[in-house]
């Protein structure tokens, strides 16, 4: 288009190496964008390129993502089939996964999954790199990164098609589905993007193992994670080193150690509860569940942190900032509402008794004070 202007006004056009050299110029690409986008450019955040460099400890930082599986599983109503999704997280100085988590769709909560599994080996990352995912900008993922950052680890995000930001979870995950689940009869081969005829599994022989053998369940694809992993981490890629051995040769690792007591206020389900007749209550998956607090807690706002998975027992904190610990309930049991109102009715009788003895033992100490029925 210049070399049509000049070519008009009488002007030398410009050669090739002019234009790619001038193209090449930032200043040039900045002066571009702007046209282009007016004012839009200035509120764009733009980050250079940093290349990467691999950390020098375990711990220094570690990439996070998520991928559909190449296998189906029925989903929960057993209508259809569906592709699980797998969530892990990856140290980049080890080439380890350290945590990783299973489940139907890809939510908040299979990625609070994967760090929670990370957490249950007693530490994190300082850094934890990952794309934009859907369900980080909620409440509960919000006060998770809040209280993460406060003990030290920081979760940052990659600009939104910047795969370079973190190129070693998304080599792990083209290593781990071509190389270890295509052992599988049932695989599904790559990426549509892929031309490689090689990365398609063969038609007939997928329907005939299928039909021969069905397809597998969701506990059966976690255990077979739980075995390719294994070998994962015992293979040296390009004759260095097994991630294992390079995390095991880590002599002064860079990680923010975590406690079992840190874990509900990380990573359990918050809710907030006002205690009645010393008990509280929660709703899980549409069932009550009933814990005794104590009486001394009646009328209190409380929070209460739990696993769905797990009932058996809660984490009561005082409702403030610090979400103060208050102690661990075990599960009083389900208890009808007819239950409740036996409870409340003895409360009563119990208040009405101790009134009568109190008074009982004025009217000893101090006649002149006693009410007439007495």
């Amino acid at each position: 288009m210049a070399n049509e202007i000049f070519r008009k006004e009488g002007l030398k056009e410009l050669g090739y190496e002019s234009v790619k050299k001038h193209v090449a110029d930032v200043q040039f690409q900045a002066r571009t964008y702007l046209s282009r986008h007016g004012g839009k450019a200035h509120s764009d955040n733009h980050r250079a390129y940093i290349p990467f460099e691999k950390p020098l400890a375990v711990g220094v930082r570690a990439e996070m993502d998520g991928v559909k599986l190449p296998f189906k599983v029925w989903d929960k109503e057993g209508k259809k089939l569906v592709r699980p999704w797998m969530f892990a997280i990856i140290d980049t100085h080890s080439g380890k996964i350290t945590g990783w988590s299973l489940d139907y769709s890809e939510t908040r909560w299979l990625v609070v999954q994967a760090l929670k599994a990370q957490a249950k080996t007693g530490w994190l990352p300082k850094e934890i790199w990952t794309d934009n995912f859907s369900g980080k900008d909620t409440p509960e993922f919000d006060d998770l990164e809040e209280k993460m950052s406060g003990l030290g680890s920081v979760i940052k995000y990659c600009k939104p098609g910047k795969s370079q930001e973190k190129p070693y979870i998304e080599r792990f995950f083209g290593t781990f589905q071509d190389r270890f689940c295509r052992e599988y009869g049932d695989w599904l081969g790559m990426a549509i993007t892929s031309k490689n005829l090689n990365n398609r599994p063969n038609p007939d022989a997928l329907k005939a193992y299928t039909k021969q053998h069905g397809f597998p369940t969701m506990f059966q694809i976690e255990e077979r994670i739980e075995a390719m992993l294994e070998k994962y981490h015992a293979t040296s890629f390009s004759g260095k080193a097994t991630p294992n051995e390079l995390f095991a040769a880590c002599q002064e690792p860079q990680t923010i150690s975590i406690t079992e007591m840190e874990m509900p206020y990380l990573f359990w389900h918050k809710t907030a509860v006002k205690v009645n007749r010393g008990l509280l209550k929660i709703e899980v998956n549409k069932v009550e569940r009933i814990y005794k607090a104590g009486v001394e807690f009646n009328g209190q706002n409380l929070v209460v942190r739990y696993e769905p998975e797990d009932l058996s027992e809660v984490y009561l904190f005082a409702d403030d900032e610090a979400e103060t610990h208050l102690g661990v309930l075990q599960q009083h049991g389900l208890i009808s509402r007819n239950t409740i109102k036996e409870i409340g009715t003895a409360d009563q009788a119990n208040r009405k008794e101790r009134a009568a003895e109190e008074a009982k033992a004025l009217a000893l100490a101090a006649p002149h004070m006693t009410s007439r029925r007495y």
